[in-house]
């Protein structure tokens, strides 16, 4: 083994945890794995990440660059056995700032 290598760590998205990700490479590679055909991408922090085909269209539909942060929630609903991938863009942060201020304003009674 290259002591110079480390090993790679694949990433376990917990269920129902919404998860920042940005990827080193925004192809991925599909690959077989013993849940089936999967998408294989390597995060900026060198992590792994394998999702389902579904999952790595969702992504790829992003159009993101590389490097470009990300949301990934696991859905599980309770009860139920069938798992849902939620990709989504991580808004801007004075989207997310105008956001919050409306939320804050409806809350008050105000209209924004």
């Amino acid at each position: 083994m290259n002591p110079q290598r480390q090993p790679s760590i694949i990433l376990k998205i917990e269920t129902n945890v919404p998860t920042e990700l940005a990827l080193e490479n925004t192809t991925g590679l599909e690959v077989q794995g013993k849940y089936g055909a999967q998408v294989l991408y390597t995060l900026t922090d060198r992590r792994r990440l394998y999702v389902p085909l579904e999952a790595g269209k969702e992504i790829r539909s992003l159009s993101l660059a590389p490097g470009q942060p990300f949301i990934v929630t696991k859905v599980q609903r309770e009860g139920q056995r069938s798992i849902n991938w939620v990709i989504e863009r991580k808004p801007a942060y004075a989207e997310s700032i105008r956001c919050m201020a409306n939320t804050l304003l409806i809350s008050m009674g105000r209209a924004a």
